[in-house]
């Protein structure tokens, strides 16, 4: 947890307390969220400990922590091409819709 509590990161562990999987969630705040919301920033898994429930652990962490914040969303941004499919495919089962792209530009 930041020391604003804006940031955090979920670890995840298998059975012998090997590290299986990480994520980091930032708070945000905007109009059209009318208030605080959640974005996912990275959520990972090791390739031996993926379809094993770690990424829904994770994102099921991640709701309740929201909800505990009193955020009105969650989001995150999955990049644009068929090899993400499975990643959106993963979201898509844990209830995200599509909510159009971010755009970006180096400073």
């Amino acid at each position: 947890l930041g020391e604003d509590g804006r940031f955090q990161a979920l670890l995840a562990f298998d059975e012998t307390r090997r590290p299986v999987g990480v994520m980091t969630l930032n708070e945000a705040v905007a109009l059209y969220a009318q208030g605080r919301f959640g974005i996912i920033m990275e959520l990972y898994v090791v390739p031996d400990a993926r379809s094993a429930g770690v990424g829904d652990r994770l994102v099921q962490e991640a709701l309740r922590i929201g909800r505990s914040r009193g955020w009105s969303l969650i989001e995150v941004n999955i990049p644009a091409g068929p090899e993400w499919g499975r990643t959106r495919a993963f979201y898509a089962r844990e209830g995200f819709t599509d909510a159009g792209a971010f755009l970006k530009r180096e400073i």
